[in-house]
């Protein structure tokens, strides 16, 4: 199975958040059947665990480590800044999923998603939407073991684009590949993502579009600041791979002055994106995890390479947990405008 790394916030939480009137003004939301809203499935569940995160095998941990001590042996220096001229710049294609009834997003839900992402990335990485598809499909829409069928006939580009799915999150509030799991196969590669976590959406908390700032960091090489943090032993796990992120156990809220593993005189990274906090919380990525993009950007995912960084060959990814089973093809794939929402 490839590397998947994923984002799950508590469902108890997630829960109230849903079923409030609030939920009904977003701008992207239709009139909703309380019946059949996809949200109401949000009360069923309360009994799932806090996070669904698939952390990096060992083997995958190392040999992404492995890349970046290298690139500082061949620039014979501690720190791996890179000095770009300008920002990296990264294809996106936009794969809406609808189920005719849900799902739906606007050219303005999709700009105001890029433009989160930009502010987030900038200087160093800016993000050119290069495509948009819709298709109406309620499988894909709602069920993780169709994820292939769905990557397969619409993932566009090499490893260099970034793919983006929304649908109903399958589960979750997104998950994302990891960039040296693209060397054996461009389909898995991307971001799926909950279409209600673009900005000025209905999810309290997770309304500002950072859901998808905290996958692209996952696209990009990253591992969460609390990375090992398995069963709230984050003060003894192996961290995220970055000098100057603390170390510390995951954290659900803003609360100032958290400092989980006291040993360390590191107030826990509250307002990193790669943390579990609100979106409110989250504005920054440290020095250290721009160095960690940009080399893993230059290794894995530049088209042509700048960078020849040799190491052993990874094996192939194993088959997926979830075998998809056939689905309908999908009555919309071909880039057609956005449906009305009036």
């Amino acid at each position: 199975m490839n590397e998947i790394s994923m984002y799950f916030v508590s469902l108890s939480i997630l829960s109230f958040a849903l079923l409030q009137p609030s939920a009904l003004a977003h701008s992207h939301a239709l009139t909703h059947d309380h019946n059949d809203d996809p949200r109401n499935l949000v009360e069923f569940n309360l009994t799932r665990s806090i996070c669904g995160t698939h952390d990096p095998s060992t083997g995958a941990f190392n040999k992404a480590n492995e890349v970046v001590e290298k690139w500082r042996q061949r620039l014979g220096r501690t720190s791996l800044r890179t000095e770009n001229t300008g920002p990296l710049v990264v294809p996106l294609a936009f794969h809406v999923i609808t189920t005719g009834k849900y799902g739906h997003l606007d050219a303005s839900d999709i700009t105001g998603q890029i433009n989160v992402l930009n502010a987030a990335y900038a200087p160093e990485f800016e993000f050119t939407l290069i495509n948009t598809t819709y298709t109406e499909n309620d499988t894909w829409f709602y069920y993780r073991s169709a994820e292939m069928d769905m990557k397969s006939a619409l993932r566009q580009g090499g490893c260099e684009t970034l793919n983006v799915y929304s649908t109903s999150g399958l589960g979750f509030l997104g998950f994302a590949t990891f960039p040296f799991s693209c060397a054996g196969s461009t389909v898995p590669d991307g971001a799926v993502i909950n279409w209600d976590t673009l900005p000025g959406g209905p999810l309290t908390n997770f309304d500002g579009g950072d859901t998808l700032t905290h996958e692209v960091g996952h696209w990009l090489g990253l591992y969460h600041t609390f990375e090992g943090d398995t069963q709230g032993d984050g003060c003894s796990g192996r961290g995220d791979g970055v000098a100057d992120t603390p170390q510390h156990k995951r954290n659900f809220s803003c609360t100032a002055g958290q400092n989980t593993c006291g040993s360390t005189n590191d107030p826990d990274p509250l307002n990193n994106f790669m943390n579990y906090t609100p979106d409110y919380c989250m504005q920054t990525f440290t020095h250290g995890q721009f160095e960690r993009m940009n080399l893993h950007w230059k290794v894995y995912r530049e088209v042509e390479q700048k960078v020849d960084v040799t190491l052993s060959p990874t094996p192939p990814p194993t088959q997926k947990e979830d075998t998809p089973s056939p689905t309908p093809p999908p009555t919309q794939k071909e880039d057609i405008s956005p449906p009305s929402t009036s």
